[in-house]
């Protein structure tokens, strides 16, 4: 079955499964078997990139996976989001969904975003998620009950993937030629190793300044798996720290125009719910870094304040303003960090040290500026 572009030419497979793994086999395999068998419905090309795994993982799993569709590609270990982008400059279909090794999709999720896409030439369309949940032992993942997510429709932004509903990653398919012109060609936002915590976002920010029409299939075709295997979820200090560098570094490089007004406006709501959000006591620079963050921004109108944290919420930013809203918020709902910590002192210390080395000098500045604003406010 193949496929012809308008100018009657024949191109390769219709979709390429870019999947990044290191070491963890055991999940990539039910991810392999989850994407190979909606492969039977279109034709695709499955690329797992190995980020430099102690074992190579063709050689783990060659045997097992003997399929032609499937590809295997090997770096020396350099994250998971070079792994992908490494993926995607290999890819050859028209259109590209990036999978996580933990990670399974519906048998008809591939087709119905082929046809949908062929169909209405959107460059980006997702489906809804669902999810179980596996122990260590479990060999038949088809078998557990399924748990539905909140259906995600009314996105026709870039930026609402971003800022506004954030669908589960694997929901979204792109147009092979846009995701490569986002993330390859001129990213707003050059990849990082410290963005890794937080891979998925940093494909959904640097989609936020591409123009794409986008459509919606309101089915749970994307499967989210918890399980008890470590991830980053887990460590939500890295997840934290992370989303704070690479919104930084996006509102650096987001022009500063009418056109760009309420993306940035968003972007302000974004970075206060992350702050009312921080616990107490936490070390580090993160408190004061948001605050001068905010200060970049353009505030939103007053009405936000109730969609943000509720009437009482919205009583507080009228007196006070939205900042000091969200700290005395923050001070009077959040435990201290010590009740909620997941990481040792060293891992801490390396946190925050990488943190700061990636931060650079440009937001040294308006931090310093915040520092000596803050006419005595606390905000640890």
């Amino acid at each position: 079955m193949h496929h012809a572009l308008e100018d009657g030419l024949v191109t390769g497979p219709a979709v390429s499964v870019v999947i990044p793994a290191y070491n963890r086999v055991e999940l990539l395999r039910h991810t392999l078997r989850s994407a190979l068998r909606a492969a039977e419905h279109t034709e695709a090309e499955i690329i797992v990139v190995d980020d430099g795994s102690t074992t190579p993982i063709e050689e783990q799993l060659r045997s097992e996976f003997s399929d032609p569709r499937l590809r295997f590609l090997r770096q020396h270990n350099q994250g998971s989001i070079v792994a992908r982008c490494l993926g995607l400059m290999h890819a050859r279909g028209r259109y590209v969904l990036f999978l996580d090794s933990d990670d399974l999709i519906a048998p008809e999720k591939l087709i119905r975003h082929v046809e949908l896409m062929d169909r209405e030439g959107v460059e980006i369309s997702y489906s809804d998620s669902c999810s179980i949940s596996v122990s260590e032992n479990d060999t038949d993942f088809g078998a557990k009950p399924i748990k539905l997510h909140k259906p995600r429709p009314g996105i026709t932004h870039p930026s609402d993937f971003a800022l506004r509903v954030q669908v589960t990653p694997h929901c979204p398919v792109y147009r092979r030629d846009y995701i490569t012109a986002a993330l390859i060609t001129g990213p707003a936002v050059p990849p990082r190793r410290f963005y890794d915590a937080v891979g998925d976002n940093w494909i959904y920010f640097n989609i936020i300044l591409r123009p794409a029409r986008i459509a919606y299939i309101p089915e749970p075709l994307a499967i989210v798996v918890n399980h008890e295997a470590d991830r980053y979820t887990a460590r939500w200090e890295k997840l934290s720290m992370a989303s704070q560098l690479l919104v930084t570094d996006f509102a650096r490089a987001c022009p500063r125009t009418p056109e760009t007004h309420s993306i940035r406006q968003m972007l302000y709501i974004n970075v206060l719910a992350a702050l009312s959000m921080l616990p107490t006591g936490f070390p580090g620079p993160s408190v004061d870094d948001m605050l001068g963050l905010i200060d970049t921004l353009p505030q939103p109108p007053l009405q936000k304040a109730r969609e943000m944290g509720g009437q009482k919420f919205a009583l507080l930013v009228r007196f006070l303003g939205f900042k000091r809203a969200a700290l005395i918020r923050r001070r009077m709902t959040r435990p201290r960090y010590e009740a909620i910590r997941t990481l040792s002192s060293e891992e801490l210390n390396s946190l925050l040290t990488g943190y700061t080395e990636n931060l650079g000098t440009w937001q040294e500045a308006p931090t310093q500026r915040r520092r000596r604003a803050k006419a005595g406010l606390a905000t640890r």
